[in-house]
């Protein structure tokens, strides 16, 4: 089972190349956050806030017939809603097996945004994560 959640390794590589480096990767993340468009009124309820993160959270989290999961992310931060959309590319699709093995930390990494990151916008993120598992 991957820890990429449905991601393969060209999913992983064309993500990896998006981002670049330090500098290209901000301007690559506020472009995603600004390119997507935000949950509706209805769905950035007091439900779907979650707390953890500094920036304001929501998360829409629900599974089809099929067992896929269907997330929904949104943030007041650019940062973190592109950071959300990244995840969000691992996990909206992905089987329960697939959520329960994700890695975050691992695949901040194999894209190149393990080293950009601070210890509390990755505790933040950490804690969405396990918020999703938990559903």
């Amino acid at each position: 089972m991957s820890v990429y959640g449905k991601l393969n390794e060209t999913d992983l590589s064309e993500q990896a190349r998006l981002i670049g480096g330090r500098e290209q990767s901000m301007r690559y993340l506020v472009q995603l956050s600004r390119s997507t468009p935000a949950l509706s009124d209805t769905e950035r309820s007091p439900e779907n806030e979650r707390f953890g993160c500094e920036a304001r959270v929501w998360m829409t989290v629900n599974y089809t017939a099929e067992g896929r999961l269907q997330l929904g992310v949104d943030s007041e931060a650019r940062i973190v809603k592109a950071l959300l959309l990244i995840i969000a590319s691992a996990l909206d699709g992905a089987t329960r097996a697939q959520v329960a093995a994700y890695d975050l930390d691992a695949h901040l990494q194999r894209v190149g945004l393990g080293a950009f990151l601070t210890a509390s916008r990755r505790n933040g993120l950490r804690s969405v994560v396990q918020a999703i598992k938990e559903r």
